[in-house]
């Protein structure tokens, strides 16, 4: 692969230029959550497997194959709202949140919800919080409550949670 774009195996100057633009492409995906170093290994972040999951179905048409159960719970919402019709996201969010305990779930849904700035993964996370232990869940919300942005968002939820 290396002779097909004309690098040298033994020219120590472009060696030297590849492991430089090597470092600093890890150094980038690092600094955004794709990749993280351990020890003199890079290994992909969740972030970073959902993002090789999508990509890898991208090419596809269906996405049906893709397994967000391990994801965090950003890139999970993230790949919903973005790759996903609300069936498909419901069936998606609704397998995540089995796979953990309620107040895991909902603890994450809650820091998940509060660094997006996007309307559309406040409501799907307010949709995955209906999804879990309501108790649990009502906690969260009204956490939630404490974030203007979020308020009432948090207070229509919990008139629905109200309502027989």
């Amino acid at each position: 692969m290396a002779s097909g774009y004309g690098y040298e195996r033994g020219d120590e100057l472009e060696r030297g230029s590849v492991v430089r633009l090597v470092r600093a492409m890890v150094a980038q995906l690092a600094q955004i959550g794709i990749v993280a170093r351990e020890d003199n290994h890079v290994v992909l972040t969740n972030l970073g497997n959902t993002m090789a999951a999508v990509a890898d179905l991208s090419g596809d048409d269906e996405i049906e194959g893709l397994d967000l159960i391990d994801t965090d719970a950003q890139s999970l919402l993230l790949v919903c709202v973005e790759e996903m019709d609300p069936e498909e996201a419901a069936g998606h969010l609704l397998a995540w949140c089995q796979a953990r305990p309620a107040e895991e779930a909902a603890a994450e849904l809650s820091a998940a919800m509060l660094d997006a700035e996007d309307t559309e993964v406040w409501d799907l996370g307010f949709e995955a919080l209906g999804m879990v232990d309501p108790a649990v869940a009502e906690r969260e919300v009204r956490r939630l409550r404490s974030n203007p942005l979020l308020r009432a968002l948090a207070d229509q939820w919990l008139r629905r949670l109200a309502q027989p």
